[in-house]
Formats: C-alpha cells, structure tokens, sequence
C-alpha cells in the first residue's frame, strides 16, 4: 500500500529546487520519470509538466520554466528509470529538449506487468490499483471530474491546480512502486530473458517511431473522394433497385434482409443481429435469392470502401505532420506477445493495395519489404514435428502441396479457386475454428468444409495430436493453477481461460512469432540500419532507404533476419524493394469480402 502521507511537491522556488537537489542526492532503488502534455502527437503537442519520484515521494515541475531541472537530474542520475508506456515520455522529452533517455537503464512497467499477466489491462492506474493499492486510481477520478466540471482539458487544465499536478507527480511514485513489486516476480517465473527482449525492442520500436513514414498526402485526397463517389453510387444503385436504402446501418439491414425472407442466425453480445464480414460474405454467396445476394454483395463493397476513407486515409491525414506519419508502435498491446500498431492501426488492413498505396518512399529512396514467410505455418510445423508438413514446407509452397494432396490434383496451383480455402485450413486450425466457422469464414458449403478438414487431417496427423496436447495441458495446468497457460520456447509466458483452453494453441503460436520478430528487429538495428528501419507489421519490417544503398541493406536483411538452426523448419525472410507500400500487394486478388470489419452501425 502507498503511504498516504506520501510527499508530493511543485516546484516553484529555487528553495524547492534546492530540496529536490538535496532529494536526487540520496539512495533510489527506482527513479520515476513521466510527463504531462497537452494532447497525445507528441510530435506536435506541447509538454506541460516533468515528473520525477521514487518509491517514497514525487515532484512536479512546470517544464517552461525548470525543464533544464529535469533534464540534468536525467543526464546525473546512473541508475534504473522507469515508467509506464515509457515511450510516449521519452519522445516528448527529446523532440523538447533533444534529451534521450538512457535506454541501457530503462524500464517499462507496462512490460513488466503483461509479462506477468497477459489478461488484462496493462496501464499505470490499473496495475498499480491491481497490486498496491486499491485507492491507486482515486487522483486519476478526481482529476476527470474537477477537468469536466470546468470543461478543460489536458491542454488548458491549470498547471498549478493541486489536482493536475499531484496527479502527475503521484505516476513517478506508482511506476517505481511497480518496478519494485514486479522485477523479484519476474525472476521467479523465469521472465527475465523475455523481459530483457522486450527491452532490447523498445529503443528500436522507438527510434522507428520517431524515423516515421512517409504518406503521400495528394493520394490519399484524391483517392478518398473517388472511394466515396463510388459508394454513393453503389448506394444509390441499392436504393433504386433493391429498396435497400442505409448498408451502413446493421438494424437496417438486418431488416431488409428478413423482409426478403432470409433467414438469420448470429446475433451481437447486445442481442442485436450481427452483420459482420462473414455473415454477409455467406449471405453473398448462399442467401435466399439474387436479391439477397445482390444486397449482401453491395453492402460489402459500400462498407469497404467507406472503411478506406474514414479508417485510415482520413486519419492518415489528420496524423501527419509535413507528409510524415509517427504511428505507435505498441511492442506488447497484445496479449499474444505480438507489437501492434496504433494511431492509426496498421496491424489489421484491408487485403489489396489501395490503403497502402498512400505509403510511400521519400524522395530519392526506395521502400524495403523484409518478410517471414509463413511464420505461423512453420511454427507449427515445429511444434507438431509432422514430418509431412515439414516436407511440404520445403517444396516451397505449403499450401499448393497441401491442395495437391487434398483434392489428389497435381495441376493444384496458386490461383485455383480452392487455393484460398485451403491456405485458411491451417490457420482454422491455429485459432481452434471449428468446420462450420471455416466454412463461414472461406464461404464455402460445409460438406466442402468438412471435406478438406478430413483429409488434412489426414495428411497431417501431428496437427490435430499436438493440437489435443496442448489442449489437455491446459486443462490439466486449470485444475492444477486455476487458469490454464503455455510458454514459448524462450519462456514468455502465454495466459489462456479456462473452459477455452483451445485458444492455447494460437497463444503459443503467435508468441513464438513476437519472440522470433523482435529478436529479428533487435538484429536489424544491431546491424546498422536503425535509421532505414520505418514500421513492424506483424511479421515484415518496413525500412526507407537511398537508392545507393538498397543491395548492401538487402544483403544485410537476408543475412540477419532469417532464423535456419533455432527450428524444426527454417524461418526465411522474403525481401522485396518498391516505390509503394501498395506496389507489393498489386497483384492480390481482392474479393468484395476482404479483410473488411462491419460490424459497425451508422445510425
């Protein structure tokens, strides 16, 4: 529990100045550091105050007029710092003063504490209500409701208000608390090789951020206003023909479609019918009649490419600072393992190359694609040990093999129809999807499903053996722990639930891939090109590079990226150059249901 006499100061004198001297000169097993600013751009925001504290104190200081104190506390100080999300402080510091942290002695209690516990929120308030004090967030309640009684917010909230600025100083001291609960943690649970690369990425994730990428700003306007002139007409076209008047509303349609006749099953957790992509995919391709057909298909195409505009090209926009985009690289938001990326989110874009064609290299330079080829697959193939799946891995194409042998079709390749279905079969299988949702999902009738299912089975028989294994480890570790888990080969620690003790096997799967990506990226910087390197999106590694140096940087990636002796099957990364981002996404096929999320409602 934090003492509630804990000292929390402003500064404001130099006598003040003096004692937090005094204060910097004793023994701190933890310094705490974090910041206040005005919005969340910290390429763009203004930074308002500078916290520093430990276990036992906290101070606060108005950075306009001490931010020099801070800054040669920083530079002095030789131990430990730590905060929570870390990053967000540490940029706002250098782009203000062109201070950067010592990232050698830099610790993040949001790592800490979703290595611990991968369910959950990870924040300052919530782990520290979680494991100090149940009253942690009490000046956090406090502080929202004094801002929203006097409509200020974090730009115009007071500096010297008691409650602005004890917040901030209260965070130093709830940070270095954690360190201080969860390091011993770490160590007992065997945490510490995963915590140590979860520090090794941040710096680099950092520096990535701060690189940025560029987005060309005249695309994305001109691109959006085609998009939406083309869905007008789609809607308008709905609207004449088919009396559908509003795709984008789910109560709407759901409507029409049981107007039609069509018969639906799946609802929201609310009770409402759910109208997301495979429901409306299945509907494309099975519903009731052509009129069905046709609406389903048009709502699709209408939501899609109102989801380029609004999702992404109009945030691209409104993020970029002179053409460049600063995206947040979140090296544990997920609680697989896996980094995502946030304002705006990349990690999930629709399938095709109009969304990443407003990416672009700067001038003079060309954008560089480093890829894991089909990491989840072969981590399979490594956990499984099925000497078939290996096999068709080396042949260079697993899902072709796979396709061959299941339908006994050698002329099986790449653009047949059936390619699809059975690429998605093993990741079913990865996310414990039964037939009836494979069949949804690849919109295909479920004898079909349950078919191809079948025999890759049968052709592969360590899947479904290791699948029950680590299923009925989880079920034992239930009884055994109260909630089932599995750990990565190098010791990251995967929590599941219990009862749904299946998902284990995506945990595992997809934590292996986080380890293997960010011991890969850590190489990358390690080997020279931290100042190429732009995004990570889930397997591939987006580097900006001169002209002149794109075969030595290529030679560089093949050479330390791939991982060939650490696995059952070797982890080898494609490596591609292009103008755009788009460019090597231009030859997919895109269907009207790819990778288009509709589960949302305008009304």
């Amino acid at each position: 529990m934090i003492n509630p006499d804990v000292p929390l100061r402003l500064v404001e004198t130099m006598d003040d100045i003096a004692d937090f001297h005094e204060w910097m000169g004793r023994h701190h097993d933890w310094l705490g550091f974090d910041v206040e600013t005005s919005g969340l751009d910290w390429w763009r925001d203004t930074l308002r105050l500078g916290q520093l504290g430990d276990q036992h104190a906290g101070w606060a200081f108005e950075w306009r007029r001490w931010s020099g104190a801070v800054v040669e506390a920083l530079t002095r100080w030789q131990g430990p710092i730590v905060g929570s999300n870390i990053g967000f402080d540490a940029h706002n510091l250098e782009v203000d003063s062109g201070y950067e942290l010592p990232w050698d002695r830099v610790h993040d209690t949001v790592s800490m504490g979703r290595l611990i516990n991968s369910v959950g929120a990870a924040g300052l308030k919530q782990l520290a209500t979680r494991h100090i004090d149940s009253k942690a967030a009490a000046g956090d309640k406090l502080l929202k409701e004094v801002k929203a009684r006097n409509g200020w917010d974090w730009g115009t909230v007071p500096i010297h208000l008691p409650e602005y600025w004890a917040y901030g100083a209260l965070d130093t001291v709830l940070a270095a608390c954690l360190a201080e609960e969860f390091m011993p943690q770490l160590k007992e649970q065997d945490l510490l090789d995963v915590y140590d690369l979860e520090r090794a990425v941040k710096p680099v994730s950092y520096r990535m951020e701060r690189n940025g990428v560029m987005i060309d700003e005249e695309y994305c306007h001109a691109k959006s206003a085609q998009l939406k002139a083309e869905a007008n007409e789609i809607q308008a076209w709905l609207k004449d023909n088919l009396d559908l008047s509003n795709v984008g509303s789910n109560k709407q349609l759901a409507g029409w479609l049981l107007g039609q006749g069509q018969e639906l099953t799946e609802r929201t957790k609310n009770g409402d019918w759910k109208m997301d992509k495979a429901v409306l995919s299945y509907l494309m391709a099975s519903g009731v009649s052509e009129k069905v057909r046709l609406g389903a298909q048009g709502a699709l195409l209408v939501r899609r490419k109102r989801k380029i505009v609004n999702t992404y090209l109009k945030n691209f926009l409104l993020l970029a600072q002179d053409g460049i985009l600063h995206a947040s690289l979140n090296t544990l938001q997920a609680r697989t393992g896996r980094q995502s990326v946030s304002r705006p989110s990349l990690q999930n874009l629709i399938r095709g190359p109009e969304v990443r064609d407003a990416f672009v290299a700067r001038p003079g330079r060309r954008l560089i694609m480093a890829d894991f080829d089909q990491i989840e697959i072969r981590l399979l193939a490594h956990f499984c040990h099925d000497p078939n799946m290996i096999a068709a891995i080396a042949s260079g194409n697993i899902h072709v093999a796979t396709g061959q042998m299941i339908y006994q079709d050698p002329s099986f390749a790449k653009g047949d129809p059936r390619y699809v279905p059975v690429k998605n079969t093993s990741f079913s299988k990865i996310y414990g999807a039964g037939v009836a949702k494979f069949a949804l999902t690849a919109g295909i009738p479920l004898e079909q499903a349950q078919h191809v299912y079948n025999r890759y089975d049968e052709l592969y028989p360590g899947v479904p053996s290791f699948i029950g294994s680590v299923i009925a480890t989880g079920r034992q570790r239930t009884q055994n722990y109260g909630s089932p888990f599995v750990r990565t080969p190098l010791g990251r620690l995967q929590m599941g639930e219990a009862g749904k003790e299946y998902v284990l096997v995506n945990y595992l799967i997809q934590g292996a891939a986080a380890d293997v990506m960010k011991q890969a990226t850590v190489r990358v910087a390690k080997a020279g090109l931290q100042d190429y390197m732009m995004l990570t999106i889930h397997d591939e590694l987006v580097l900006d590079v001169p002209d002149e140096d794109v075969p030595d940087v290529i030679h560089t990636l093949e050479t330390v990226m791939p991982d060939t002796e650490n696995w059952a099957v070797p982890l080898t990364v494609g490596v591609d150059v292009y103008q755009r981002w788009g460019d090597k996404y231009r030859d997919e096929v895109v269907t009207d249901n790819s990778d288009v999320d509709t589960e949302t409602d305008e009304d």
